[in-house]
């Protein structure tokens, strides 16, 4: 484990290192190519042959639409035929170019086929069938032409055709095997223990057919791009195509950029032009990546608008209704990719007559200046496209103004409109989307992820590498850094590379020396001190609990807000919502996130309302129902009736008896202590039972003495007590303790006292805390949690009271809401709760014992 763990760590510089050397081969091979030579093909490359690649690139889609429908079939599932186009076009159009087909494509359908139409099990199940159909046509017809028609290709790159062949054979076996599968009736295929079911004999066939012919139209869209007068036969190129396409997906690198298209040019130079090999890529990559996915984020953009807003509605008003993660994305896709357009500009050669006639608009050192700047601001887009996707209000107001000079600048160095209207697109899409954007963390404190940094870093490996494609005639002289002149675009663009690593080095820089503080040590008594104006304005009892000092405060960057926490093994635990003002909520949520991220923790939510499930789904959280909480509302709340017969007779008789109740003072409540200290250690004794903690209180001199206690005594000598929890809404207590010379029912005394007292004092509401596991759903299709969680509900009274607790509560007729648990992971369920139980019971010893 410690192995694998190594290598997943490693794994993002281990695809730069691969996409480096990718680039280091292609500009050896292209080492006598002329931009102009790639540039003259495009030109004169024939319209027909624009359109079949067109077709067949359509065809491709519809050919993996398929793969979806033959899964459909094999779950027996009946979805409409609208959804199921949308669902697999857009996924496959995202995962192509994020080379990641399983997660991206996979959360595409999620979204889609998850609104009521498939379970999540399902869709993996989906998923998965659709990459065995792929990887079925794959090695089938990378088999069949490696045996009838292998490639000659340079040997220093490729094996003989005699090896080709052998691999081939074995190809056509392992597909022979997948066929034969089960032909003596097993079924299942086990792998790392996962029992995967496979599809019956007949569909097999046709998963068969449909990858092969998938993998046929896809070659043909460079065929078509590629001159007939080549030498090379159709099932060669397909070899080519098909060896090249396999190790761009091993290599792990977005698209198989960089090395799916050195190994093409180098399987093809033989019999191509480099020129028109390099010219034919460019065009494929085009149609088959760019275009669909472009059409996928107008389809999903529709979709979302059609599902979250009337028809009817304005386009702006319906706009600000879509929230969804998948469109979120492509919005920060875009915004790296304009920060791309504005640094390959500036490695590229201007146009002379552009050049030319924007000088006779502007002087020569406004041209210099907005070329140096483009190159900068398209570094600038790289990082605040980051906090585009981590929906920091900042960034947005950062990348629509980057993007308005971007214009500017476009059009200053070398009237390039082309790039402008783009840039102009991009702001177009963002500039309605302002209410996705409700963090207002800084956005220097956002940690960047090792991806993000992979991201970048591949980049600026293909600008430098464009740029000295570009130049690479021009001999490289110290004058160059000084020359300026209007056609001196390699000088332009050495000083442009200084600007960007500047810039790079002024972001790293910030980052250094203004880190975001992690600590996981409990509270100090400042922080405790600046949590108090927070508790006093909070709506919500629970944040007193921050007093216990037994948990770790994080605080909004104003300091108006806190989540409270506990660290127990791997697990970053949050007690509650987050305390404080409504606006502050989701943006402690993300930076509680970013805390546990960059230390490798398991991030679980305990206790939280429906009011938070909103930003822990953008996080990717799942969410589990622990019970509810009951709520009396004081309005309504009478003791008339005869369903408060019980509770009345209670309270008379208590009264009659000489008992009083009484709320102490918080100042009056602290010489009281000792008293109250007795009682406790009596309770504690007479239960056979622990101090509690984390979402419980215990007894502790320094917490009793900020709070007022309500009591509950006879003669002077105080028999039960409680500590209050208030808040500007609402009442709670924590601590309920009584003595052994209590009568019965003084907990129902104590409790209606309490709760007359909070009408007198004006509280809307008052708490009776959670009753753990109740509420849940049971039915074929409940989770296994709920199931599992209603069973100990209904039959754990050994362990704790789950039942009785909840039927003593539902008494005072309280209304009743949820409150979930959320982690990241399905699977880390078991070890949450486990570390969420040694928390609050003081650890293992207090888990085991009462």
């Amino acid at each position: 484990m410690a192995i694998l763990s190594r290598l997943k760590r490693w794994a993002p510089l281990g695809i730069v290192i691969v996409f480096a050397a990718a680039l280091f081969l292609l500009l050896r091979e292209l080492e006598s190519l002329q931009l102009a030579d790639i540039l003259a093909y495009l030109h004169q490359l024939p319209a027909w042959k624009l359109i079949l690649a067109g077709v067949l690139v359509a065809l491709n889609y519809l050919t993996l639409i398929g793969y979806d429908f033959l899964a459909l079939r094999h779950l027996g599932k009946q979805v409409p035929r609208s959804r199921v186009f949308l669902a697999s076009f857009a996924g496959y159009a995202i995962g192509n170019n994020v080379g990641h087909n399983l997660l991206a494509g996979g959360g595409v359908r999620y979204r889609i086929y998850g609104e009521g139409y498939l379970s999540l099990p399902e869709i993996v199940t989906l998923v998965m069938i659709g990459s065995l159909t792929f990887w079925c046509g794959l090695a089938g017809l990378a088999g069949v032409a490696f045996l009838v028609d292998p490639p000659l290709i340079d040997a220093r790159f490729a094996p003989s055709p005699h090896v080709l062949r052998g691999i081939g054979a074995g190809l056509v076996a392992l597909v022979a095997g997948y066929l034969a599968f089960g032909f003596f009736g097993k079924k299942m295929l086990t792998i790392r223990g996962y029992a995967i079911h496979i599809p019956e004999r007949s569909m097999r066939w046709r998963q068969l057919a449909l990858g092969m012919t998938d993998m046929a139209l896809i070659a043909g869209i460079l065929y078509a791009l590629l001159p007939a007068s080549g030498s090379l036969s159709y099932l060669q190129l397909i070899s080519i195509y098909l060896a090249a396409q396999l190790m761009g997906i091993l290599s792990a690198v977005p698209g198989g950029l960089g090395v799916f298209d050195t190994l093409m040019l180098i399987g093809l130079q033989s019999d191509y032009p480099k020129a028109t090999v390099v010219g034919a890529l460019l065009v494929y990559r085009a149609l088959y990546y760019v275009i669909p996915l472009v059409a996928a984020a107008l389809a999903l953009l529709n979709h979302e608008i059609g599902r979250h807003g009337p028809r009817w509605a304005s386009f702006g008003a319906r706009w600000n209704l879509w929230v969804s993660p998948v469109l979120l994305r492509v919005l920060t896709v875009c915004v790296f990719l304009a920060g791309v357009a504005l640094l390959f500009g500036g490695a590229l050669p201007a146009d002379s007559a552009r050049m030319a006639q924007l000088h006779r608009l502007v002087p020569l050192s406004v041209i210099e200046t907005s070329h140096f700047l483009a190159s900068v601001l398209g570094t600038l887009l790289f990082f605040v496209a980051y906090g585009i996707m981590r929906r920091i209000d900042s960034a947005y107001y950062a990348t629509l103004i980057l993007l308005g000079a971007g214009v500017v600048l476009s059009l200053l160095r070398g009237l390039d409109y082309e790039e402008a209207l783009l840039l102009g697109a991009v702001a177009v899409l963002l500039y309605p989307a302002r209410s996705l954007f409700y963090r207002t963390t800084r956005l220097d404190r956002e940690p960047i992820s090792m991806r993000w940094f992979v991201a970048v870093a591949m980049a600026f490996l293909a600008v430098g590498w464009l740029g000295f494609f570009a130049y690479r005639e021009v001999a490289y002289a110290h004058e160059l850094w000084w020359q300026f002149e209007l056609d001196a675009s390699a000088p332009r663009f050495l000083r442009a590379g200084v600007g960007v690593a500047a810039t790079l080095l002024l972001v790293g820089l910030t980052r250094l020396f203004n880190p975001s503080r992690l600590h996981t040590a409990t509270a100090t008594a400042d922080e405790l001190q600046a949590a108090m104006p927070i508790l006093q304005s909070s709506a919500n009892p629970e944040g007193n609990l921050v007093l216990l000092g037994d948990k770790s405060v994080l605080f909004d960057e104003d300091r108006t807000g806190f989540i409270m926490y506990a660290v127990q093994g791997r697990s970053f635990i949050a007690y509650g919502d987050p305390i404080g003002p409504a606006k502050t909520r989701k943006d402690l949520i993300w930076r509680f996130a970013d805390r546990c991220d960059r230390v490798g923790g398991r991030l679980v939510l305990y206790q939280i309302g429906e009011e938070s499930l909103g930003v822990c789904a953008d996080l990717g959280m799942s969410f589990y129902k622990l019970g509810e909480e009951g709520r009396i509302d004081l309005a309504s709340f009478s003791m008339e009736g005869g369903h408060r017969k019980g509770l009345r007779r209670t309270v008379r008789s208590l009264t009659e008896a000489g008992y009083g109740f009484r709320v102490v003072p918080a100042e009056e409540g602290a010489r009281m202590v000792d008293e109250l200290q007795r009682i406790s250690s009596s309770w504690l004794a007479s239960k056979h039972a622990r101090e509690k903690g984390f979402s419980l209180g215990y007894f502790d001199a320094a917490y009793l003495r900020r709070f007022p206690i309500a009591v509950v005594e006879r003669a002077g000598e105080v028999v039960a007590f409680a500590n209050l929890l208030p808040s500007t809404e609402v009442l709670s207590v924590d601590l309920m303790r009584y003595s052994e010379a209590a009568p019965d029912g003084v907990m129902d005394f104590l409790f209606v006292q309490l709760i007359l007292w909070a009408q007198t004092q004006h509280y809307s509401a008052f708490s009776l805390g959670m009753a753990p596991l109740s509420g849940l759903e049971v039915g074929p299709l409940a989770p296994v949690w709920n199931k599992v969680g209603t069973f100990v509900f209904r039959h754990g009274e050994h362990f704790y009271n789950f039942q009785g607790l909840r039927q003593y509560k539902d008494k005072f007729d309280p209304n009743w809401s949820t409150r979930y648990l959320a982690l990241r992971r399905g699977i880390d369920l078991p070890i949450a709760l486990m570390d969420v139980s040694t928390l609050i019971s003081g650890g293992v010893r207090g888990m085991v014992g009462r």
